[in-house]
């Protein structure tokens, strides 16, 4: 899986806010060009940041490499 984090400038809040995506495993593969996944996305709390449910989105998205689970891959926002 994939992490990285991103900005939004908001402006009527006048600030920047962080946000962390996860990508799903094989994401950026030519063979899933086309391919279109579910977005799941998680608010965190007072005091968190957005890398707080990173390592989860990271850990959902490698059991969809086990076949006998046959989970869906989800980008995590």
């Amino acid at each position: 899986a994939q992490y990285r984090t991103e900005t939004f400038t908001s402006t009527k809040l006048g600030a920047k806010w962080e946000y962390a995506i996860v990508l799903p495993p094989g994401y950026d593969d030519a063979a899933n060009a086309e391919a279109r996944y579910p977005v799941a996305y998680l608010l965190h709390g007072y005091g968190m940041d957005p890398s707080d449910f990173s390592a989860a989105g990271a850990l959902a998205n490698n059991f969809v490499t086990d076949p006998a689970l046959k989970l869906r891959p989800v980008i995590y926002v």
